[in-house]
């Protein structure tokens, strides 16, 4: 859910820096953001496993990343280096309250399975966005669309071992995030028909809906993090600010089919993160069910475009 491509890549409430003149030189540093913010979403993911192994509950987790994105963001504006404009509030709420779901499920999915089922179930919110788009938004699906899907689904059942009655706590969990964050891509879409708005408004939102409803759902068993568990703890929120922004910079200089395959790229990193730090390892039937996932994301973000 992460990964999602913002609504607009222009205008001066979408950049921190002035538009590259070299389309070439663009695409390479959109690129190298794109690739750095995928990197960062998987060191935030290794510190959520890693908080959660110290006794963090993962509503506490989120609500510190969105708290600090809050703060950053609020910081930036008050600078001058964004403008956070709002033209749909009700849209904008609507995204903020499906990607904060989405994140907080995943969230739980990184406390409960390895890191590679809780990213892969994660990212078939692009699929679920086609969906989505189609039954809600009468968007086009052709054959080879409705084919990748039904391979994504054949994916998942390997990576979870077939038995969808009877899904771990963790993949369930994963499962539930890829979906909310397949209705907030599909938001995202319908935001761009009316016009679009900043992809700050959406990172604003998400964190400003986000804060307050992980801070309610952490009340019942909230605890103050111990000296060991602080530094994993403020390593999340570092690096998943740090991943948005790189993410909402890239998108200014990005196709979205070129930025949505570069995106999936933390699937691979989130799998040898895995097996390097925490001795994970995918079974056969788990590694060919990635793949499947995988190669229906690639093409149906290339659809997408």
């Amino acid at each position: 859910m992460d990964a999602v491509p913002p609504p607009s890549a222009e205008g001066p409430a979408g950049a921190l820096a002035p538009r590259l003149p070299n389309r070439s030189r663009g695409l390479r540093v959109g690129t190298l953001a794109m690739l750095g913010s995928a990197l960062c979403f998987t060191v935030m993911g290794i510190f959520v496993h890693e908080s959660a192994r110290q006794g963090i509950p993962p509503a506490e987790i989120t609500f510190v990343r969105f708290a600090f994105g809050l703060g950053t963001l609020v910081l930036l504006s008050l600078s001058g280096r964004i403008r956070i404009r709002v033209g749909n509030p009700k849209l904008l709420m609507a995204r903020g309250g499906f990607g904060a779901v989405a994140i907080l499920f995943f969230h739980s999915a990184l406390s409960r399975t390895s890191l590679s089922n809780a990213n892969l179930l994660n990212q078939t919110c692009t699929l679920w966005s086609a969906l989505f788009a189609y039954l809600f938004l009468q968007e086009h699906a052709n054959l080879k669309t409705m084919a990748s899907l039904v391979l994504a689904a054949a994916g998942v059942a390997l990576v979870t071992g077939g038995n969808f009655l009877h899904l771990s706590a963790g993949d369930t969990y994963g499962v539930i995030s890829g979906l909310c964050g397949g209705a907030a891509i599909t938001i995202i879409r319908q935001l761009r028909r009316s016009g679009g708005e900043s992809a700050w408004s959406v990172f604003f939102f998400l964190c400003a809906v986000g804060a307050p409803l992980a801070g309610v759902l952490m009340l019942r068993d909230a605890q103050v993090p111990s000296v060991r568990a602080l530094t994993p703890l403020l390593l999340v929120a570092i690096a998943g600010t740090a991943a948005q922004l790189l993410l909402t910079y890239s998108y200014k200089y990005l196709p979205t089919a070129r930025a949505g395959t570069l995106s999936l790229s933390n699937v691979a990193l989130y799998a040898w993160a895995g097996y390097a730090l925490f001795g994970e390892s995918l079974t056969p039937g788990g590694i060919a069910g990635s793949l499947l996932v995988l190669a229906s994301c690639v093409y149906v973000a290339s659809q997408q475009a």
